[in-house]
């Protein structure tokens, strides 16, 4: 058999022994197909699991990384293999426990963190950190599309452990918030959005001073040297 209609596979699946010797005696016999088949039910037995997983081939491994029923050891077993294409399977999988969810919010590969964010299994206020933790156009357009899953307590909780004026962007362009300045009213956050603001001008000014050319730091002004 080399090709399963979804019912065929439900009804091989429901019909296969729990006993892992009879298993590996009978999955002797399968096809690469009924393989991959296997690899995405996501209601297998822990057998069934241990088995696909000592395949170790990498078409099985890529639709177990995304199964959401892998148990968790065998998800942190696809972690440890370091590979950034079976980790982006893993960082969009929604059974993906919340151990591996932290790791990837701060995953160094892009195309991983990306993922991640979209995942619903994500908590929102540590989209929030994502988004903090990488500023770019891109992560910001995804994170955008998910403020709607984010309720008045993830945005202070977020804000209190970063005060930041991009966060307060952020919180500004939800279709569930009112004016920012509301808000913070609200929540007693008027004095922590100010120091925000002057933190984040406190950096421009010193980046700007740090671009500019040393000998322009150091040369007095015409007016200081009259």
């Amino acid at each position: 058999m080399t090709y399963l209609q979804e019912e065929d596979v439900l009804s091989w699946v429901a019909n296969l022994p729990d006993d892992k010797q009879m298993l590996r005696q009978i999955s002797r016999e399968w096809s690469e197909e009924q393989w991959k088949e296997l690899a995405i039910m996501p209601t297998l037995s822990d057998a069934l699991y241990q088995l696909l997983a000592q395949q170790r081939k990498r078409p099985i491994d890529i639709r177990l990384a995304a199964n959401p029923g892998l148990p968790a050891a065998l998800q942190h077993r696809l972690f440890n293999q370091h590979s950034d294409s079976l980790a982006k399977f893993l960082a969009g999988n929604p059974g993906l426990i919340p151990d591996l969810l932290q790791q990837f919010v701060t995953h160094q590969n892009v195309n991983v963190r990306h993922t991640v964010c979209h995942n619903p299994a994500l908590p929102p206020h540590w989209l929030m950190s994502l988004v903090l933790s990488d500023p770019s156009q891109d992560m910001r357009f995804i994170a955008k599309s998910r403020l709607h899953d984010l309720t008045p307590p993830d945005w202070e909780r977020a804000f209190l452990q970063h005060p930041d004026l991009d966060l307060a962007m952020l919180i500004e362009s939800s279709p569930q918030s009112r004016s920012l300045g509301d808000w913070l009213q609200d929540n007693g956050l008027v004095s922590q959005y100010q120091l925000a603001l002057a933190a984040q001008l406190h950096r421009q000014i010193t980046s700007t001073l740090t671009e500019l050319p040393s000998q322009v730091l150091h040369t007095p002004s015409r007016a200081l040297r009259m």
